[in-house]
């Protein structure tokens, strides 16, 4: 998978409050929902078809029991990933560029109108992006 990047933030928003607002801030299509027993989690895809995934655990210490790169404080991640083939293949479009110049600070920026201590922690152009931000 090309593209799988995990932002992690605090919010005082539900699951539907905050997935509506990105809706309508990025002119996402309709997210849809589901829940299990540790986890409840959101999903869509954007208008580059990268898959757009909210989870908010029912018990927020979880996110960093599951992944340990996820900052102290967290209560969402939000994972985006290109599970469509056509964007795995076309390399010059949804290349390292695409991720750290335009889909990263997209969301980036978005989520930080609509929470607080927003982190991307991990993904396969972290250490790509690192050395922008500093």
């Amino acid at each position: 998978m090309r593209i799988f990047e995990k932002i992690s933030f605090y919010s005082d928003l539900d699951l539907i409050e905050l997935s509506q607002k990105l809706e309508r801030c990025l002119a996402l299509s309709p997210f849809e929902y589901d829940a299990e027993n540790e986890n409840r989690w959101s999903w869509t895809y954007d208008q580059d078809h990268i898959q757009v995934n909210i989870s908010w655990p029912y018990l927020s210490y979880k996110l960093q029991e599951w992944d340990q790169t996820v900052p102290d404080g967290c209560n969402y991640t939000l994972i985006l990933m290109s599970d469509n083939p056509h964007v795995n293949d076309d390399t010059d479009k949804y290349g390292e560029a695409f991720v750290i110049s335009s889909l990263l600070p997209t969301y980036m920026s978005t989520l930080h109108e609509l929470a607080c201590h927003v982190y991307y922690h991990a993904g396969n152009h972290h250490q790509a992006y690192l050395p922008r931000r500093r």
